[in-house]
């Protein structure tokens, strides 16, 4: 299971010529062991296929706790109505440039429960291994 505190904020938006990365402070309980939020950032289409299906796109939310220890949760957004925080990041896009933004990613989510867990690897450079999905 994982839960997310209410201070779950994103302050920066990095347009870094090839993603779409957000910063922000929180944190998370994710199979009872405490993790700080690093960042998130997107991937379209989705990088995981899950019942054979590919989403149109996927979230990951990166985390690392007091020891160095890596887990990323990967959301699957579902079609349907735009999310409005989620056009406004999309919309502010500069390649290269900064913004300020202030989203609460509990807005996002709040607590799950159902999932895959396993051992892989960073899936964009460096591809650091021993990552916790």
């Amino acid at each position: 299971p994982i839960h997310a505190n209410e201070f779950y904020q994103l302050n920066t938006e990095i347009d870094d010529h090839t993603t779409i990365r957000l910063t922000g402070m929180g944190y998370a309980t994710i199979f009872n062991r405490d993790f700080k939020f690093k960042q998130v950032h997107f991937h379209a289409p989705a990088e995981h296929i899950v019942d054979g299906k590919v989403n149109p796109m996927e979230i990951h939310l990166v985390h690392e706790n007091e020891i160095g220890q890596t887990v990323v949760v990967a959301l699957f957004p579902t079609l349907g109505n735009a999310n409005s925080e989620l056009q406004d990041i999309i919309n502010n896009f500069e390649e290269g440039n900064r913004h300020n933004v202030s989203l609460k990613l509990t807005n996002w989510i709040s607590s799950l429960s159902t999932g895959f867990h396993y051992q892989g690897s960073l899936t964009t450079p460096p591809l650091t291994e021993g990552i916790e999905w």
